[in-house]
């Protein structure tokens, strides 16, 4: 869907929204007709308008109610019974925000499902858990924060790092015996992109439009920047692709692999040296 009559990023975000809770109202509908039997009121079949609105407005609200609300279990129920049961409701009401989704998103762009959602919330979550448990005593089972900011965490590079990949050297000695750079390749924790770490490898891609460089902007940008009001922008380096801006935020003076990711989008992925 497209959303151009939006002045700024913020209105295109609350046009997107609305659209989105009224295409999920409308599949509600249609999955709990499916579901239960019961049949939305057509207007074709009603002598009055305030009749048609009246039964219309007690189905929706059914139909909200069955969406929002997970199935109570009865006496009759066995745990299998009524896990079944609340994992055909649980299907059922992720499938209608992934079809949502679908049908507002760009068609070259597959959207993140319920799950893959869920799994990226629960990995923060489990993140910012870590650097609390780092930082607080448990006092009786509760965090506690010190009166004094503690100094000595260090973050570990293996496993903590500000980027998704960093350019490293490869070294080797020289007729002194002493370690000297020989060449540099990109290094990628899990290269989850399929994004090659050899240089010359790296270069192919670029060259076949399979990857492309970006600067980030910061939060002043450019000036043209600032009128459309977007911070943070990326600046194409590398003309490959049509569009000399590139989707998400970077900052300042960073470089940036730009790929495609998950259902075709662009991914910026920081580089640190």
């Amino acid at each position: 869907m497209d959303f151009s009559e939006a002045k700024t990023e913020e209105e295109r975000k609350a046009l997107y929204r609305s659209a989105l809770q009224e295409k999920i109202e409308s599949f509600v509908r249609m999955a709990y007709q499916n579901e239960t039997g019961n049949i939305e009121p057509s207007y074709d079949k009603y002598d009055s308008q305030e009749e048609f609105e009246r039964d219309w407005s007690a189905f929706h609200k059914a139909a909200m109610d069955w969406y929002q609300n997970p199935p109570k279990r009865r006496r009759n129920h066995t745990n299998e019974q009524y896990d079944a049961i609340y994992n055909h409701w649980l299907t059922n009401a992720k499938q209608i925000k992934d079809r949502a989704r679908r049908e507002l998103g760009r068609k070259d762009v597959r959207p993140l499902t319920e799950e893959q959602i869920d799994a990226q919330i629960n990995a923060l979550r489990e993140f910012r858990n870590q650097i609390i448990d780092a930082y607080c005593a448990v006092v009786d089972g509760v965090h506690v924060i010190p009166s004094e900011v503690r100094r000595d965490i260090k973050p570990d590079p293996n496993t903590t790092t500000i980027s998704n990949g960093r350019i490293d050297n490869d070294t080797q000695q020289n007729e002194f015996g002493e370690d000297v750079p020989a060449r540099k390749h990109v290094n990628f924790d899990g290269n989850p992109f399929g994004m090659s770490s050899d240089i010359e490898k790296l270069d192919e891609q670029i060259s076949n439009g399979e990857v492309t460089l970006g600067l980030g902007l910061g939060y002043r940008a450019s000036s043209q920047a600032r009128r459309e009001n977007r911070k943070y922008p990326i600046r194409n380096l590398i003309r490959n692709i049509s569009s000399g801006r590139l989707n998400g935020r970077g900052l300042s003076g960073k470089i940036y692999a730009i790929l495609k990711g998950v259902g075709g989008s662009l991914v910026p992925i920081m580089l640190m040296e």
